[in-house]
């Protein structure tokens, strides 16, 4: 038989247990009490999961499939709460917004996972087990961890607060349009088959160490902002900083390494510098 839609959004609703769903074409949940627990969940449209009391979690051994798009909730007392789907057999096949989550885990064990618009007042985690990591428009007030089995694309993310982004891909890392400005935010990035790039232009208030061994650092936007030292490991490496450049640990490979700044180049203290290709500095 064709699905139908399971609509359970009254705004008292109390569910103690675990929620499942056996079959539906679309799902709506609200809770006002205590947080919601789900369990299996298989749904070929959209899910949408709205907590009011508490935090979102998942049963253990469970899987969330969904055919569209997810979106998420959770507060308690009018403070966020925290949104944990961890499952490694989850499958989010549409992009998954959060409007309201204070820690936030989500993970994607087939197919890769797409992010839409998050927003928290904690730290974001999320994973794609089985292929891509694609993010949206992201604010976030901790810190952001991504893993991907795949390449990964951190969109427009935004750390409001202090927290640091460590990112790793299976694949190339595109950084995005990232904004870290705090003096005490780093970025670590690792691609461990491809490039790191960006989209935008990218501004880290703290140190970044970047990655690539088997590939190119790739950051060339006059309008990149590097508060602390800069460090690479990879193939080859461009870097364009719009202040006053600081080279960290550099490993370049035959590719070489073009460094360009708006005002001078130097080296931290305590760092070396080996690179096999030209080296190139420009410092405006």
């Amino acid at each position: 038989t064709t699905p139908a839609a399971v609509n359970l959004s009254n705004s008292a609703n109390d569910f103690r247990g675990p929620v499942a769903i056996e079959q539906a074409s679309a799902v709506t949940l609200v809770d006002s009490v205590g947080g919601i627990q789900l369990a299996n969940v298989n749904d070929t449209g959209a899910l949408s999961v709205t907590s009011t009391g508490g935090s979102i979690t998942q049963a253990a051994n469970s899987a969330i499939n969904t055919g569209g798009t997810t979106t998420l909730a959770a507060t308690a007392n009018g403070t966020t709460a925290d949104i944990t789907l961890s499952g490694t057999g989850n499958n989010f096949v549409g992009s998954v917004n959060v409007s309201a989550g204070d820690d936030v885990t989500l993970v994607d064990g087939t197919g890769g996972l797409t992010l839409g618009t998050v927003t928290t007042t904690g730290n974001l985690a999320p994973s794609a087990l089985g292929g891509d990591l694609v993010m949206g428009t992201s604010s976030i007030g901790g810190s952001l961890t991504t893993t991907s089995t795949g390449t990964t694309d951190l969109g427009r993310a935004t750390i409001t607060g202090t927290g640091d982004v460590t990112a790793t891909s299976g694949g190339a890392l595109n950084l995005g349009n990232l904004t870290m400005a705090d003096p005490a935010s780093d970025l670590n990035a690792v691609s461990t088959t491809g490039d790191i790039t960006q989209t935008g232009p990218i501004a880290v208030g703290g140190g970044s160490n970047l990655s690539a061994d088997s590939g190119n650092v790739s950051l060339a936007n006059a309008s990149n902002a590097f508060g602390g030292a800069v460090g690479v490991s990879s193939l080859g490496a461009t870097i364009s900083d719009s202040t006053p450049l600081t080279l960290g640990n550099m490993s370049v490979g035959s590719g070489g390494l073009l460094a360009t700044s708006n005002g001078n180049i130097t080296q931290a203290s305590g760092t070396t510098m080996e690179v096999t290709g030209p080296a190139g500095f420009t410092a405006n």
